[in-house]
């Protein structure tokens, strides 16, 4: 069986194990391929803008989900203007993607409209399984916060009920009165309650008891 500590850092690091894999095997290559196509797009019309127009449209889609999966980490709306600048990343993505194909065919407009689908989908999930694992393990650590808060409070209570329980072999307070009058002519003082259960070996109420009788 996992280890509990195991457990809680497992769940905390698999999402963002997972959103490596996702960016390394789906969304860096889409993110590639759809950048070339849309500087392909640009150059026809600024060459000294083709490698810079593109990388504001991704870099804007990319900052747009970012945005989204901090709120949602945070438990809080995305609003409306993430989701305003992520489906304009998108409509501009697809349609320099669009514009890129040569030769029009149903083949060519999916091979150059796969990349920027399919970057949007996959860092969607990302931040969808990330930002849920997030809140999830959150939780998990505020409830076992809470126990270990509610079992300390009863191991005090426990300990403090212990404590005022007036042991059964304990002398009576009629027995212990004389050397309790003793011990103040000794001392020049009346003791303490501690002082009483320390020395007579008697429980709270009892030494109470003793300091009202002597």
């Amino acid at each position: 069986m996992m280890p509990p500590a195991v457990g809680e850092w497992w769940v905390r690091t698999w999402p963002g194990l997972l959103g490596v894999v996702v960016v390394l095997t789906v969304a860096a290559p889409a993110a590639v391929a759809s950048y070339l196509h849309a500087r392909t797009v640009v150059a026809r019309h600024d060459p000294v803008m083709a490698p810079f127009l593109p990388l504001s449209v991704d870099g804007m889609l990319l900052a747009a989900l970012v945005v989204m999966w901090v709120r949602r980490r945070r438990g809080v709306p995305v609003g409306r203007g993430p989701w305003a600048a992520f489906v304009f990343g998108i409509v501009v993505t697809i349609a320099a993607n669009s514009a890129a194909v040569v030769e029009p065919s149903v083949e060519a407009y999916a091979v150059n409209l796969f990349p920027p689908v399919a970057l949007a989908v996959a860092l969607e999930l990302v931040a969808l399984v990330a930002g849920r694992t997030t809140r999830t393990a959150d939780r998990t650590t505020e409830t076992a916060d809470r126990t270990t808060e509610t079992a300390d409070r009863t191991t005090e209570t426990t300990a403090a009920a212990l404590a005022v329980v007036e042991p059964l072999d304990e002398p009576d307070v009629d027995e212990l009165l004389p050397a309790v009058r003793e011990w103040i002519e000794r001392h020049d003082g009346m003791p303490s309650q501690r002082q009483l259960r320390t020395e007579f070996g008697v429980g709270a109420d009892r030494a109470r008891r003793l300091m009202e009788a002597a």
